[in-house]
């Protein structure tokens, strides 16, 4: 921990963002200071992917070894892992935003997570708790609806649930099955 949180050779208070430091070429111990900055400021947000990392890192034009090296160290200080970030992000879409599992892989590559590191967060996703997440999702979408073209709604469900990456056929049997208990209550 103590390795990355080191600043050697920068003065407390210098800028390390090019537009405020001039034209000066940046040095290798302010490269390392900037991406080491960096990398801290988003992982206090919200945990990160290396691949993430990776991008800023590139998009703020750091030598891909300082950034590699950093990366390496923060996963020896276990402030940075994929294989956590890419569960945590699986269980956080599907509690939130009912996803299905193919569409938070498609995410997930996005992120730049290994894809057998997804294929394995996602297989340990039950076919339970899939339907479960599908299940809360059309509930709370039925719970707005008003009686009007049963046709109609069967469709606006059904593309909603698309949409979030679920299976026609699950989500088709659910559709119907929720529309004729709304037909019924009303």
């Amino acid at each position: 921990m103590e390795e990355v949180l080191e600043v050697p050779g920068i003065a407390l208070g210098s800028s390390l963002f090019l537009e405020e430091r001039g034209d000066r070429e940046r040095n290798e111990e302010e490269f390392q200071a900037l991406a080491r900055r960096m990398a801290l400021d988003r992982l206090a947000r919200r945990s990160h992917s290396c691949g993430e990392l990776r991008a800023a890192f590139a998009k703020r034009a750091i030598p891909t070894e300082i950034g590699e090296e950093l990366i390496m160290a923060l996963t020896r200080s276990n402030l940075l892992d994929d294989g956590e970030f890419a569960r945590a992000w699986r269980d956080s879409r599907m509690r939130s935003r009912g996803l299905a599992p193919r569409v938070i892989a498609r995410e997930l590559r996005e992120k730049g997570i290994d894809p057998d590191l997804i294929l394995e967060v996602i297989s340990e996703v039950s076919s339970e708790s899939e339907e479960s997440a599908l299940q809360d999702l059309l509930a709370k979408k039925v719970r707005s609806l008003r009686p009007g073209d049963r046709k109609k709604q069967e469709r606006a469900l059904l593309g909603f649930l698309m949409r979030k990456g679920h299976r026609g056929d699950r989500a088709g049997v659910a559709v119907r099955a929720a529309l004729q208990e709304f037909y019924e209550v009303k």
